[in-house]
Parts: structure tokens; sequence; C-alpha cells
């Protein structure tokens, strides 16, 4: 329960740090083996931690949430995760490699690079269910967007 309750704290804090949440598009994507991929289980913590402050996602999130399937994209697919946000998960290994996209122009054509907004962050500790993920999660988020100001001017591409 005391977990629970500082869980609970935090997300509070942040979120009134925040101001409007929900006009605030946060995007994560892996990597595996050359292809792009995108979470469908509601249950991991970054979804979790982004659910409960209100933060808005991509189409392509959305929509892997709502089928329960992993969506699998080529880097061609990189401007339908663009958002105001980006965080990328390194986990240090050679079939997470992440300079395929970061190698590619597209990436440099998104508003979250452009404007200085695309984060890697540590894998290991922002992915699973524990509450130390969670709040690893929060620190993140806060270090990212309140700590750096977002512009959330930007309108995401039909």
């Amino acid at each position: 329960a005391a977990l629970k309750s500082r869980y609970d704290a935090r997300i509070a804090e942040v979120r009134a740090q925040l101001g409007d949440p929900s006009q605030i598009t946060a995007s994560l994507f892996g990597t595996w083996e050359g292809t792009i991929s995108v979470e469908a289980s509601p249950y991991v913590s970054y979804l979790t931690v982004f659910n409960d402050l209100g933060l808005s996602l991509t189409e392509v999130q959305r929509q892997a949430l709502a089928t329960g399937e992993y969506a699998e994209l080529s880097v061609e697919s990189l401007p339908q995760l663009d958002g105001d946000v980006i965080f990328v998960p390194a986990f240090g290994q050679a079939n997470t490699d992440t300079s395929f996209v970061k190698s590619s122009p597209l990436w440099q054509q998104l508003n979250a690079v452009q404007k200085g907004q695309a984060h890697e962050v540590p894998g290991e500790q922002w992915f699973g269910m524990a509450y130390q993920a969670l709040f690893n999660v929060l620190d993140g988020v806060e270090q990212h967007m309140i700590e750096r100001p977002l512009d959330a001017s930007w309108e995401p591409q039909p």
C-alpha cells in the first residue's frame, strides 16, 4: 500500500508539472533485428505510466493496444511514430541496435527529433511491471519532459 501511495503521489506531481498531458503525444518504440516494434500490452511499465499521466499516444500505439498485436514496422514507417516526445529504449544488444533508425533521413525529419525531444532511455529500467520500473519511467519523463519543456505546437500528420 505504501508503494502504491508513493506512486500515485508521484503521478499527481508529474502530471501537474506537465500542464495538460492529453495535449502531449508520447511515442515509444523498440527495435528488434532491423525492424521497429510497438508494444501491444497495456501492462508494460511505460504504457502504465503514460496512461496514468494522461499522455496521448500515437495512432500506431493505440491500434496495437486495441488489437493486442505488436506492430512490426519498417524504418519507412517512422513518420507514423512521431510525437511531441519520442523515447527509444536501449538494451545494449546487437539485435536491438537502433542505428538503422537514427541513420535514416526520416529520423531527422521527425518533429520530436528536430525539437530535441527524442531520447534514448535505459530499456532494462523501463520495462517490467515492478514499482521500480514505474518509478524509473516517471523519473525519465520528468527528466526529459519537464526539465526540458516541450513545444507542443506540433500537430500530428494524418
